[in-house]
């Protein structure tokens, strides 16, 4: 007759193989990774007629044999405050587009978008590119001059040597986009809290004097 010690260690071998065959299994099965591969940033702020212009850069590092930029890859910059219709401009090969919702990019982790606030879409229009390029000059005026922090999500076309169609490649990053006032970063809210409460301990322990005093003086 096995003893307990034997048996749990038979129970864990046994467990451990199952974990492993669905593990391979899922290997086969899955579909291939996708990579991230454009990233976004804010080139410049500057005063305009009408407005401040906010400009952006995006970069399309590309993948040898897998990722390539093609017609119909996009990126959107979410909740852009403040966005002054028909002000947009971009480089050849490109059009933009803007919505109050999405689009996000495909398998991209979900995030809040603000329906009352304007996303923009800039989409690709021109010939397959299969080398790493850097596209400047997409902008876009606002009403606003401040800015906060928000998200941006890209998609890109990934292609496999001996597996036939193609495959979605989505990243996501952060960028600062227009806001009605600059919004103060976390470290700067916890400053700003940390403040709030001495001023109101030094208020709190002024009144407890300022009450000791009067029923001094009434005494």
């Amino acid at each position: 007759m096995k003893s307990m010690k034997s048996m749990r260690l038979s129970r864990f071998h046994c467990a451990t193989a199952a974990a492993a065959t669905v593990a391979v299994l899922g290997l086969f099965n899955a579909a291939p990774a996708a990579h991230a591969n454009t990233i976004v940033n804010l080139a410049s702020v500057t005063p305009a007629a009408g407005g401040t212009r906010f400009t952006y850069n995006a970069a399309f590092v590309a993948t040898p044999g897998s990722v390539t930029l093609e017609s119909g890859d996009f990126f959107t910059i979410y909740d852009f405050g403040g966005l002054v219709g028909g002000s947009n401009s971009q480089p050849a090969g490109w059009t933009f587009s803007s919505a109050l919702f999405g689009p996000q990019a495909e398998s991209t982790a979900t995030f809040v978008d603000d329906p009352a606030v304007s996303n923009l879409t800039w989409t690709y229009t021109g010939a397959t590119l299969t080398t790493t390029t850097t596209f400047t000059g997409f902008s876009v005026l606002s009403l606003f001059g401040g800015q906060r922090g928000d998200f941006y999500s890209a998609e890109n076309t990934q292609r496999f040597d001996g597996v036939p169609g193609s495959y979605t490649a989505s990243n996501i990053g952060q960028v600062n986009v227009a806001a009605a006032a600059a919004v103060p970063e976390p470290s700067e809210w916890l400053a700003m809290g940390m403040a709030a409460t001495s001023v109101g301990g030094l208020m709190f322990r002024a009144k407890l004097k300022l009450r000791s005093k009067r029923q001094q003086v009434a005494a």
